[in-house]
């Protein structure tokens, strides 16, 4: 190997490295049904991939089919990318905690009023 004996620098990847990360990256397209990432020039941002998703709508509604089946087709690999990116489940699971702890009082009022409701048997299964 050409790098075999030569300490990379620093910044840097080795060419070991890099091929395992592009194995990986393969890997990840291949398990997500994503192929083709080179084709959406996505800089691996959430932002970046919401914003590209915005830029298809028009093409999607577009009265040429081929137009609309390409943005639609960008659109869901987008999607899928988007639903799977580390910032994005960090801010789904924000939203889900901040909406949990906004409605603790409403959900434990309502719990209590449903456990009122059923006898004690039921909501144990037992009867």
């Amino acid at each position: 190997s050409e790098n075999r004996g030569k300490e990379v620098p620093e910044g840097f990847v080795s060419m070991q490295e890099h091929s395992v990360v592009l194995t990986k990256l393969q890997a990840l397209e291949d398990a997500l049904d994503i192929g083709g990432l080179g084709d959406l020039d996505w800089d691996g941002t959430m932002e970046d991939a919401e914003g590209k998703m915005k830029a298809l709508l028009p093409s999607m509604m577009s009265e040429d089919p081929k137009e609309q089946l390409e943005a639609q087709e960008k659109f869901e690999m987008l999607d899928k990318i988007l639903r799977n990116h580390k910032d994005y489940k960090e801010r789904e699971e924000q939203k889900k905690r901040e909406w949990l702890e906004s409605n603790r009082e409403a959900n434990e009022t309502a719990l209590a009023e449903l456990r009122a409701i059923y006898p004690e048997c039921i909501a144990q299964g037992t009867a």
